[in-house]
């Protein structure tokens, strides 16, 4: 649920450009959420696979970049932020067939 929150957190404040108070919370619960992964997937007891592991430090390293990016900028483009978190939250809420 907090990768879908974020992500529509995200696309609301996408929605009003203008808005940095919109921005400034979506940002700020989409740093809190990507702390929490990357602080457990840097626990090299956390079972999840190696391979899982690096790949979410990974993504939360290029979040880190893109909320810097998108603080600084006049027009913020967070796409690519909403869909990691979008893509995430469907895979994670995704049934077997």
């Amino acid at each position: 649920r907090g990768f879908a929150r974020a992500a529509a957190m995200l696309r609301d404040a996408d929605a009003r450009p203008f808005d940095r108070g919109v921005l400034a919370r979506a940002l700020g619960f989409n740093q809190k959420l990507w702390t929490i992964v990357q602080a457990e997937a840097s626990d090299p007891s956390h079972p999840a696979p190696e391979g899982l592991r690096q790949d979410m430090l990974a993504l939360a390293r290029f979040m880190d970049r893109a909320t810097a990016d998108a603080l600084s900028a006049p027009q913020p483009r967070l796409g690519a932020m909403i869909d990691v978190n979008a893509s995430l939250s469907s895979g994670l809420f995704a049934r077997p067939a």
